[in-house]
């Protein structure tokens, strides 16, 4: 499969465009980063080195993550002062968002091209597709850094989960568990990969996952001691189902679930909202024996709308999917067949960016955005099957 080189020229002006968008983007002094989120994982990492627990915030700003989490942070970013930690965090995570962008970018092409073993024959369109990811979710990625989220770490954490997927080995099987499980206990939404592994018989890497939150709890035990340690785990649990409904509700929340909620009634939407978890478990079977690089895609995108709770800048998980569907615009046929993709890239842009700025956007308009990119991406995996990189 031929891919066309985008021409010095063309790639100059496209730079061009993204850089003076995204300075606007970043330089609005009403978006400046003000590290709410950030400020509840600090808080946590305090706690959790009081031997207090962290699960004892009402109100919006709860933490959600494992207890094992907090300890993490408490003997990482609590280490230095609030103010350094932040700067340092929001420097760390520009650099690992430009990491997943670019190795995205490579391997999509490899998938493409995989008779080309060089990166240099296809530096141009790596390019090409950093940039014009960056142009399509400057917004996404600056409300992400703004909060000072970490979704940046269970990401590459999947990421390099799926690709460790094929390897079969004792050990190497270890790591991908405790990969995978480390995830989790940042981000509940990973725990969508489970049903890939049990249509694919990974019944040793589940067990795997078991023992190593087992073993991160261990280090709980050490620093708390046990009683300490089973009633966080039980408060982490509990917290989860309390606020559920708080945060299902509100208006920022844009997942399918609670974007059918406001167009109708709750328990409807449970109803559709468990349907289509189904139709998506269903998919996992279905594509089980696909590259562990087109689950990534898959799963990431879905996130955004199965999750019960997503926020307006989660567009950043349909980020891996979105770089293989504009790859294929680097494919032949070229311009102007392409020409309705694009259409449809720059309306599924609009929906995107500026649904998250009025109610349009949040009672149903960024749930058609990223239902939009999910289908494409199906779409185009379909008709053209993603190159399996990782058979081993």
């Amino acid at each position: 499969m031929s891919i066309v080189t985008p021409k010095p020229p063309h790639l100059i002006i496209l730079i061009f465009i993204t850089l003076l968008w995204v300075i606007f983007i970043f330089a609005n002094p009403h978006q400046q980063p003000n590290f709410s989120d950030f400020e509840v994982y600090y808080q946590a990492g305090q706690k959790t080195l009081s031997h207090k627990t962290v699960y004892d915030v009402t109100g919006f700003y709860q933490f959600k993550y494992a207890p094992v989490v907090s300890l993490i942070f408490g003997f990482t970013i609590n280490q230095i002062s609030f103010a350094w930690s932040t700067k340092l965090f929001y420097f760390i995570s520009v650099i690992a968002w430009i990491c997943l962008l670019i190795f995205i970018a490579q391997e999509v092409m490899r998938a493409h091209r995989p008779d080309i073993t060089n990166p240099k024959k296809y530096i141009h369109p790596i390019v090409a597709l950093f940039f014009l990811t960056l142009l399509f979710y400057a917004m996404g990625l600056r409300d992400e850094l703004k909060l000072g989220q970490i979704n940046i770490v269970p990401l590459w954490l999947l990421l390099t989960f799926t690709l460790m997927l094929p390897y079969r080995t004792q050990k190497l099987q270890f790591i991908t568990g405790i990969i995978l499980c480390l995830a989790i206990l940042f981000k509940l939404y990973s725990l969508l990969f489970i049903p890939l592994l049990i249509f694919q018989k990974r019944y040793r890497l589940l067990v795997n996952i078991l023992i190593s939150f087992i073993f991160f709890n261990i280090f709980l035990v050490a620093y708390h001691g046990l009683p300490f340690t089973l009633t966080e785990n039980i408060a982490w649990l509990t917290s989860l189902f309390d606020s559920s409904v708080e945060l299902l509700i509100s208006k920022y929340n844009v997942s399918l679930l609670a974007t059918l909620a406001k167009l109708s009634n709750l328990t409807l939407a449970k109803a559709i909202w468990g349907f289509c978890l189904i139709m998506f478990t269903f998919m996992l079977y279905r594509t089980r024996k696909h590259p562990p690089l087109y689950h990534f895609m898959l799963i990431t995108t879905i996130i955004t709308l199965l999750n019960p709770i997503s926020w307006p800048y989660w567009m950043i998980f349909t980020l891996p999917a979105f770089i293989y569907i504009t790859s294929t615009l680097l494919t032949p046929p070229y311009f102007p067949q392409k020409l309705p993709l694009i259409t449809l890239l720059a309306l599924v842009y609009g929906i995107l960016a500026q649904g998250q700025n009025f109610d349009w956007g949040r009672n149903g308009g960024t749930v058609i955005g990223n239902l939009l990119i999910a289908g494409l991406f199906i779409y185009l995996t379909e008709t053209r099957p993603m190159q399996n990189l990782n058979q081993v």
